[in-house]
């Protein structure tokens, strides 16, 4: 046979032709063009994002893919004049529970639960913890969230818990390190040290001071945060390459014109005071005449600043001894009086030779009568004497003499009341009478005699103190200095030196006068002062007197101011000159014994830790 082939042949005229056949769904074409298409759309909008990125897509794909971790600095040192340290931070370890459960071995379903209990028993061990607490809480499937367990760790506690923690991998366990604030000084100079506080903020959490210098100086004890930034894998529990980091930087340490074994010594005092006299508080405040250092401020009741310390409330709950007194307001008595004597002096209204009656200790005037204490003398007394035996009635009659014009000067020219010299640490200035009452028959009657003996003002302690270093260092008024790498600066001038000099001389008669016995006399230091009382059922309408002295030294060239202040004591009676005088002046020997020993000692490159600490 023949091979056979097949022809093509075309259809006849006229006959019906079958359509074409349709093209399948299954061929590549369809197949691909929608693949094709999801391609170009890809492309197109991987380079828009290359060319054109959007920042808020481009800030979202960096959250996801790192995580950033602020380093926080420690604060910086808080030191005392001779170097010692006032507040630190120490490296802090906590032991904290952060990781899912589904991640921690010991939950898987095949782990044995004793197997469990025993990798981790010593850990808690290590850390001082109790193992029967805390297991059941490392073992519990529902606990998915943060939880510290353990605070407080030292780096010694810590380096143990780590190496256990180590051998036990995926416990979901870790330590956390921390920074926190503790005061080597103790209650000594915990009032105007102060304290800080952990406060949220926008970067996560930050601590500030709250009160005291470390709210003062808050500014320049803030170091500079670092930064740590790592990129994210295995669900943030997998090991997270590091990307970046930048240290924490500690700012440089801050002195401060404190004197803290001075501080220890005043606390001393002060103890004394409380135990014999039972007062409501007691307080302190020494300053440098010369400087206008603050070299002290203290108070009992005290507190314990250092984390972890038990402290006391009163029954509305609030904290004791956490507030100074010495800068609070009070009522200063007849302390008031050296002022209104030393401006009747500059304004020539005394005279040599002048005596003023003592009335037979009741001094009527208009509608009031003005009595002396018991042991002021009836016979005529003179200037000096009216301040060496605190009589009433000389200084009223003395700034009825100066009038109400010159005694509304005196106040503002020793800047008793103006706006807070150290802001936040001052956060009240105290009282005087409104122009109203300085008009008058008001005024001749109440306000210039009252005023002139101490009544019917207020101002704290601290104000007195560098008032009278004014009074006695020859007429200049300073600023308040807490650094003592900060200049000194004298605010202004308000005595005459020669009328300084006289005040210091009447001054010291209050020290030596033969019938105070209770008052210390010391073989190295010749001093000066004045005593003031308040009787706070005349002036505030409450039960109880503030006792006050004020004392300074050496008389010839002084160096030290001392304010003591006793309120409402419960027993030995009400006098400032026999509950705060002995007191006052055993802090003033114990300045001015520092100085000396501080003179010609070079001051320390480095903070130390303090010898004398109090905290009992």
């Amino acid at each position: 046979m023949g091979t056979e082939t097949q022809e093509r042949r075309e259809p006849a005229s006229g006959a019906v032709t079958s359509p074409a056949p349709r093209l399948s769904p299954l061929r590549p074409f369809w197949l691909l063009l929608p693949l094709g298409i999801l391609f170009l759309a890809s492309l197109v909008r991987l380079v828009q994002l290359q060319v054109f990125p959007d920042p808020d897509h481009v800030g979202s794909a960096l959250r996801n893919a790192h995580r950033e971790a602020r380093l926080e600095a420690p604060r910086a040192p808080l030191l005392d004049v001779d170097g010692h340290v006032l507040a630190q931070d120490a490296q802090r370890f906590r032991l904290v529970l952060d990781c899912p459960s589904q991640y921690r071995r010991h939950l898987q379903p095949a782990f044995p639960r004793s197997v469990a209990m025993a990798e981790l028993q010593p850990i808690f061990q290590a850390a001082g913890l109790d193992p029967e607490r805390l297991i059941p809480v490392v073992l519990d499937p529902e606990r998915d969230r943060y939880a510290i367990l353990a605070p407080g760790l030292s780096s010694r506690t810590a380096r143990r818990v780590q190496e256990l923690l180590n051998a036990v991998p995926g416990s979901g366990l870790r330590l956390e390190p921390y920074w926190e604030r503790v005061f080597p000084q103790g209650r000594a100079l915990g009032q105007i040290v102060g304290l800080t506080r952990v406060d949220a903020d926008a970067h996560g959490q930050s601590r500030h001071g709250v009160f005291g210098l470390e709210q003062y100086f808050d500014a320049a004890l803030r170091g500079q945060d670092g930064c740590k930034t790592n990129l994210v894998v295995g669900s943030q529990h997998g090991v997270n390459p590091l990307l970046r980091y930048v240290p924490a930087q500690e700012a440089p340490p801050v002195p401060t014109t404190l004197d803290a074994v001075l501080a220890v010594r005043a606390r001393e005092e002060l103890a004394k005071v409380m135990e014999k006299y039972r007062p409501e508080w007691v307080t302190a405040v020494v300053v440098d005449c010369v400087t206008g250092d603050l070299l002290a401020a203290l108070a009992l009741p005290d507190f314990d600043p250092n984390p972890g310390a038990r402290r006391r409330t009163n029954a509305r709950g609030e904290a004791v001894g956490v507030a100074l007194p010495g800068l609070a307001p009070v009522h200063p008595g007849s302390t008031f009086k050296p002022f209104v004597l030393a401006r009747a002096l500059e304004a020539g209204v005394l005279r040599d030779g002048q005596r003023f009656s003592q009335e037979d200790g009741a001094w009527r005037l208009g509608g009031r009568v003005i009595h002396n204490a018991e042991r002021v003398p009836g016979r005529p007394l003179s200037w000096e004497e009216v301040l060496i035996y605190s009589s009433n009635i000389g200084a009223g009659k003395i700034g009825l003499e100066l009038g109400a014009e010159r005694l509304r000067a005196l106040l503002h020219d020793f800047g008793f009341w103006e706006l807070p010299l150290l802001r936040p640490l001052e956060y009240r200035v105290g009282q005087y009478p409104g122009a109203q009452r300085w008009e008058g028959e008001q005024a001749r009657v109440y306000t210039i005699p009252s005023v002139s003996m101490g009544h019917q003002i207020t101002l704290t302690p601290l104000r007195l103190a560098y008032a009278y270093a004014a009074l006695v260092n020859g007429g200049r008024l300073l600023l308040p200095r807490l650094r003592s790498d900060a200049p000194v600066v004298v605010r202004r001038e308000v005595l005459a030196p020669d009328t300084s000099r006289r005040i210091r001389a009447a001054l010291r008669g209050v020290a030596e006068e033969p019938e105070r016995t209770w008052l210390p006399r010391f073989d190295d230091l010749d001093w000066g002062g004045k005593s003031g009382t308040a009787d706070l059922r005349t002036e505030v309408a409450e039960d109880g007197y503030t006792c006050l002295f004020v004392a300074f030294g050496p008389v010839d060239e002084p160096r030290v101011v001392t304010v003591v202040v006793v309120h409402k004591p419960a027993q030995g009676g009400h006098f400032g000159s026999t509950l705060a005088g002995p007191a006052a002046a055993r802090i003033l020997h114990h300045a001015i014994t520092g100085q000396d020993r501080r003179a010609g000692v070079k001051s320390l490159d480095s903070p130390r830790p303090l010898d004398m600490v109090a905290r009992n």
